[in-house]
């Protein structure tokens, strides 16, 4: 069966009503709505302000706080840099205070080394040139000894025959001058020592160095040899050995004077053969060593002693005469009585030779 047909119009709305109805709305809000000079400025409320002024303050605040980040990015950038310039200023003073002290020490250098040149010229000058004489005056009876050592080490025979006792009356003040006269050989030494014949120094506050030479510690030392009493054997080997041990050193010439009476033993190889190894094992390059012997006449000794006293005395002389001869130097007896003779004396090549 056939369904009738119902009426469109009572129930819908047509497109082409729909599209009427709109383009009819937009005519309307166009001939409503204010369009270019005649619109009409509409006034903001209070709270739209507000927030737009809390928009804008926390973008400015976004600003700043970036401005302060980059000022303070630069302050600290700035504040190395003037830390580097002053490190760079103070190493560039360090330089500068380096290369001037090295500069310096360069000027020093070469005038020493100009000095040294100059005092090599004149040492090969003397040395190839004739030395000239020159005379002097000197109140001692020890002409003949090399006068060429920088340092002077004495070995004293402290026994009671030269020392003197209850029944000998002793040599010991002319000992104490004669030592005087060898040092007035030497106006200008670099040291002495004094040391008796068993290797005792007579200053224990100098014990194994040398004593400055001048004329005070001269005098010193010759005044504290008045008082001075060691322990002696008469036998002058361990004080030839210690002074060599403790006082001859690389590139110093030194001198020893053996001072002496008798030697109370016939073992005359044994004490050279002694000596000789002590000196050897200390031979060092440059240096040289001299050995002196000083033999004293002891008259009241020998009256005493009678026939073995004087043989001791003679025994002094041969040994004294065989260790000087090893060992570069000279041996000298003196007589019995020795009042101070006035000796013109001449130096040449070294030695003092009297007129």
């Amino acid at each position: 069966m056939k369904r009738p047909r119902q009426d469109d119009n009572d129930t819908s709305v047509s497109f082409l009503d729909v599209i009427a109805c709109a383009f009819g709305a937009i005519a309307l809000l166009v001939l409503i709505l204010p369009i270019g000079d005649w619109a009409t400025e509409t006034v903001p409320s209070d709270a739209a302000d507000y927030g737009r002024l809390l928009f804008r303050l926390a973008g400015v605040e976004g600003e700043v706080a970036a401005l302060e980040r980059e000022v303070a990015e630069n302050e600290a950038l700035a504040a190395q840099a003037a830390t580097d310039l002053d490190d760079a200023e103070a190493a560039n003073r360090r330089i500068q205070s380096l290369v001037e002290r090295t500069r310096e020490e360069s000027d020093r250098l070469r005038r020493r080394s100009a000095a040294i040149a100059a005092s090599q010229a004149i040492q090969e000058q003397e040395r190839t040139s004739p030395a000239p004489e020159k005379e002097l005056q000197v109140d001692t009876e020890l002409a003949g000894i090399p006068v060429d050592s920088e340092y002077i080490a004495f070995v004293v025979d402290t026994s009671g025959s030269v020392m003197g006792n209850i029944f000998l009356p002793g040599i010991w003040d002319r000992v104490r001058v004669e030592i005087g006269n060898v040092l007035s050989l030497y106006p200008q030494i670099r040291g002495f020592q004094i040391l008796n014949d068993q290797g005792s120094y007579l200053l224990s506050s100098s014990k194994r160095r040398w004593i400055p030479d001048s004329p005070a510690n001269r005098r010193r030392a010759l005044d504290r040899m008045r008082t001075w009493q060691p322990y002696s054997g008469s036998n002058p080997a361990p004080g030839i050995l210690t002074a060599v041990r403790d006082l001859y050193a690389k590139n110093r010439k030194m001198a020893i004077f053996v001072f002496g009476d008798e030697y109370q033993s016939n073992d005359f190889n044994g004490f050279l053969e002694e000596v000789d190894r002590g000196v050897a094992t200390r031979t060092l390059g440059g240096a040289s060593l001299r050995i002196h012997g000083i033999g004293f006449w002891n008259q009241g000794f020998e009256a005493i002693g009678g026939v073995d006293s004087s043989a001791s005395s003679r025994n002094f002389g041969i040994l004294m005469r065989e260790l000087t001869r090893r060992h570069q130097g000279a041996f000298l007896a003196l007589p019995a009585e020795s009042p101070p003779s006035r000796v013109f004396v001449v130096r040449r090549e070294g030695v003092l030779r009297g007129d």
